[in-house]
C-alpha cells in the first residue's frame, strides 16, 4: 500500500526504513506500517515480535563498546571517583514505563543503544533506602525537634509524622551532604551505571490473567482470558559498575554501603516486588588497574625471565591469554573477543604480539613432526 505522503517525506523517509539505534526505534520511531489504521503504529498483540525483531539493533554498537567503557573507566579514574562493580541476581529492567510510542519501554544509551542504569535512578534508590534504613532514629529527632518548637510557642512549625523527608531534608546533616535540599547542593556526583561488557537482551512476559478486570469492566473472574504482555529486559548475571565522586571523605563509606544495601536489599528498576533489579557479589573496583588497558607492562623479573619474548611465560609454553582452554592457539578473532571481555584494546603492538606468538606455535609444530 503506498504511504499517504508527499514525494518529500517519502524520499527522506526512505533513509529511515531500517535505522539500527535501538533507543530511536523504542522511544521515537515505529517503522512498521499499520494497514487497518493507516498510521505507524503497532498492535498491541504485536509488539512482542517488533521487540524481538528490534533486539538486533542493539548488536551494531557490541564492537565499539569496549572503547566506550574504557572511556568511561579512564573519567572515574581521572576523577578519583569510587566503584563497585556487581551482579544482577536476576533481570533487570530500567524505564519499563518510559516509552512514548510503546506502552513498554527501557532505558537505553542514546546513541550505542546498550541498556544502563541513570545517576538519577541510583540517586532515588539510596534515598528511599536512607530515610527507611534511619527511620527510627529520624524520627526519634523529629520528635526532639517537635519538642522544642513546643516550648518556644512555634507550634505551626511542628513536623507532622508524614513528613519524615521534609525534617531529614531540614535538619538531618549527613542526608543533606549526600542528597542535597532546596537551599544547599548534594555532596556526591552519582555516575551513570554501565556494564563491564556489552550486555544481552531477553523478552520477558507479564500475563494478567483479569485483563477485562485491569479495565474497570468487569470484576475478577476465571473464564477472562489471560493477556501476555511481553517486555525488554537485562539478562541473568549482567555485571554493572556503580560509582559516584566525593571530596567529603566523612560520607564516603556511607554511600558506599547504602550502594550495596539498597541494590541488594530493594532493588532498582522495575518489577523488584517480583525479583527483578536486585544485585550481588559486590567488590571494590580499583582503577589503577586501568592503566593496564592497552598497554604492555614490563614487570621486575629475573635476567633468564627477561631475555623472554613477551608471548611466553618460559621457554617452553605461551602465556595464557593465547590459549582456549582446551590448549588450543586462539585465532586472531577468538583473541579479539579475550582482550575485549577484559576491556583491554588491541593495539598494533598487541597485534605484532600475536603473530610472534602465532609464527612461534607453527614452528614448534614443524619441529615436532
Amino acid at each position: 500500500m503506498k504511504m499517504p505522503l508527499n514525494s518529500e517525506l517519502e524520499r527522506i523517509l526512505d533513509n529511515f526504513k531500517n535505522p539500527k539505534n535501538l533507543n530511536l526505534l523504542l522511544t521515537k520511531y515505529i517503522n512498521e506500517w499499520n494497514i487497518d489504521n493507516n498510521q505507524y503504529n503497532i498492535e498491541s498483540k504485536q509488539i512482542g515480535f517488533y521487540l524481538e525483531k528490534i533486539t538486533k539493533a542493539s548488536q551494531i554498537s557490541k564492537n565499539i563498546y569496549p572503547d566506550f567503557l574504557k572511556r568511561w573507566e579512564l573519567l572515574l579514574k581521572e576523577t578519583k571517583a569510587t566503584a563497585i562493580k556487581a551482579k544482577v541476581e536476576w533481570r533487570l529492567v530500567v524505564g519499563l514505563g518510559s516509552g512514548f510510542l510503546l506502552d513498554r519501554s527501557m532505558t537505553v544509551h542514546h546513541i550505542l543503544g546498550f541498556p544502563f542504569i541513570p545517576g538519577s535512578a541510583l540517586k532515588g534508590v539510596l534515598r528511599t533506602y536512607y530515610l527507611e534504613k534511619n527511620r527510627e532514629p529520624l524520627i526519634k529527632k523529629m520528635n526532639e525537634e517537635n519538642e522544642k518548637l513546643k516550648d518556644q510557642g512555634k507550634r505551626e512549625k511542628l513536623y507532622k509524622s508524614t513528613e519524615l523527608d521534609i525534617f531529614a531534608q531540614e535538619k538531618d546533616e549527613i542526608f543533606i551532604k549526600i542528597f542535597g535540599n532546596q537551599k544547599t547542593k548534594g555532596k556526591i556526583i552519582f555516575f551513570d551505571a554501565y556494564p563491564t561488557r556489552f550486555p544481552e537482551l531477553e523478552l520477558d512476559i507479564m500475563n494478567p490473567h483479569y485483563p477485562d478486570y485491569y479495565t474497570g469492566t468487569t470484576p475478577p473472574a476465571d473464564w477472562q482470558t489471560p493477556s501476555p504482555i511481553k517486555f525488554l529486559t537485562v539478562k541473568k548475571d549482567t555485571e554493572f559498575i556503580f560509582a559516584f565522586r566525593t571530596c567529603y571523605e566523612d560520607i564516603k563509606n556511607e554511600v558506599r554501603n547504602l550502594i550495596e544495601e539498597s541494590l541488594s536489599d530493594i532493588g532498582i528498576g522495575a518489577k523488584t516486588s517480583v525479583g527483578y533489579g536486585y544485585f550481588k557479589d559486590f567488590q571494590d573496583l580499583k582503577f589503577e588497574i586501568i592503566e593496564e588497558h592497552g598497554v604492555e607492562k614490563t614487570a621486575k623479573s629475573t635476567s633468564n625471565e627477561q631475555s623472554l619474548p613477551g608471548y611466553l611465560k618460559n621457554q617452553e609454553e605461551l602465556k595464557d591469554e593465547y590459549l582456549n582452554p582446551d590448549g588450543s592457539f586462539k585465532t586472531e578473532e577468538e583473541y579479539k573477543n579475550y582482550l575485549a571481555s577484559k576491556n583491554i584494546e588491541y593495539t598494533k603492538k598487541r597485534r605484532q604480539m600475536y603473530e610472534k606468538a602465532k609464527n612461534w606455535v607453527e614452528k614448534k609444530k614443524g619441529s615436532n613432526k
